[in-house]
């Protein structure tokens, strides 16, 4: 480890071909920067790291899908690795958060700083609000497919910036509406045109799905439930606020 001023970092920086890094520091207001170096390479760690390899004793280099895994001992007990255990979900999210910020063009926190400097902020919310309503729906139908009744759901949403409960509302209320659209799927003769390779048939099939009246269906269903329709629901939160929340102190 070793601090330089941010004139001579940023040459290291750019020697070694670190165009992520070198976006980060244009940001940087500090006038100096603690860079890393092994074996002759620099780099930089937003975190604290040892000041030598040799204080690692016990390690592994593992294989693990596209690249590899470096496992380290627990900080209560650095002389001993534990056998690693692959966390597939978590790895399967941050590699679907990779290649969707590869698609967007935000690849690293300097990319990111470009966006919201440039004003385009407000764009990359509503194109991330587009791919999370279309990955509830992929999930909704996936549901549906697997057998409704054989799955539990639990719905978690918070914003504090913004009336929490028309927050929890409003996203109970899509993820009815995409079980719903997922339900009206005509599951077993999608699946039957995939079995019998007839992809025509299924795209043909799926493009018209997409405009079938949901939204007379969804209304039903609520009067059916007797619960308010798109539309109603929402002065009811600013009532609960203004008479109940509001009094909470």
């Amino acid at each position: 480890k070793k601090y330089y001023p941010m004139v001579q970092g940023m040459k290291l920086i750019r020697k070694y071909g670190l165009k992520a890094k070198e976006k980060l520091f244009r940001y940087r207001r500090s006038s100096g920067v603690n860079l890393y170096c092994l074996d002759g390479y620099y780099d930089y760690y937003y975190g604290y790291m040892l000041p030598d390899t040799s204080y690692v004793k016990e390690f592994q280099v593992l294989p693990y899908e596209e690249g590899f895994m470096l496992v380290l001992p627990d900080r209560k007990d650095p002389l001993a690795l534990k056998p690693f255990k692959p966390q597939e979900k978590l790895f399967r999210t941050l590699k679907e958060s990779t290649d969707w910020g590869a698609r967007v063009g935000i690849e690293n926190v300097g990319e990111l700083n470009d966006v919201i400097c440039s004003n385009r902020m407000q764009e990359m919310i509503l194109l991330q609000e587009a791919e999370q309503e279309r990955r509830i729906g992929e999930i909704a139908k996936e549901v549906v497919r697997c057998g409704i009744d054989r799955v539990f759901m639990a719905l978690d949403y918070f914003d504090a910036s913004i009336n929490r409960i028309s927050a929890w509302a409003a996203g109970f209320r899509n993820f009815q509406k995409a079980l719903l659209f997922g339900l009206l799927q005509p599951v077993e003769e999608l699946k039957r045109l995939q079995d019998q390779g007839n992809f025509s048939k299924l795209m043909v099939m799926q493009e018209e799905l997409k405009t079938m009246p949901f939204g007379d269906i969804w209304d039903e269903y609520c009067r059916a439930c007797g619960k308010p329709l798109d539309g109603e629901w929402y002065p009811i939160c600013e009532a609960y606020e203004r008479d109940v929340l509001s009094k909470r102190g």
